[in-house]
């Protein structure tokens, strides 16, 4: 399978400003190559369409993840009772995004209870 990436010279998690301008680049290249360097338009021109269109992207990234190995995951280090050890984050961040989730869920159960209401009313 062809990377689609490499064809446009991208990081896999190049938004659509950097493909444009990468196929822009490549389409100029083609017109007036300087070195001797021939670039397949087709494929340059292939490429641009699938990582343009967000549904096409999307299939073609679960198709190159299927096909690429997976690297190994990593193992948590360090002690194990300690969020930063799985998310990265300190254990106080994790405690107000904690603290943020259940402000959350309070606000959600208070707009249903609101609406169950309303309803009830009519």
């Amino acid at each position: 399978m062809v990377n689609y990436y490499k064809v446009l010279e991208l990081p896999d998690d190049a938004d659509w400003s950097r493909i444009r301008h990468n196929y822009k680049h490549l389409r100029m290249l083609d017109s007036s190559p300087t070195d001797g360097s021939k670039i397949d338009h087709d494929l340059v021109e292939t490429a641009y369409q699938v990582l343009s269109s967000p549904e096409q992207r999307r299939d073609y990234n679960k198709r190159l993840h299927l096909l690429s190995p997976s690297p190994e995951p990593e193992r948590p280090t360090g002690d194990p009772a300690s969020a930063s050890t799985y998310t990265g984050q300190s254990d106080d961040e994790v405690m107000r995004d904690v603290d943020f989730e259940a402000d959350v869920d309070e606000e959600l159960e208070h707009m249903a209870r609101a609406k169950r209401v309303k309803r009830s009313s009519r």
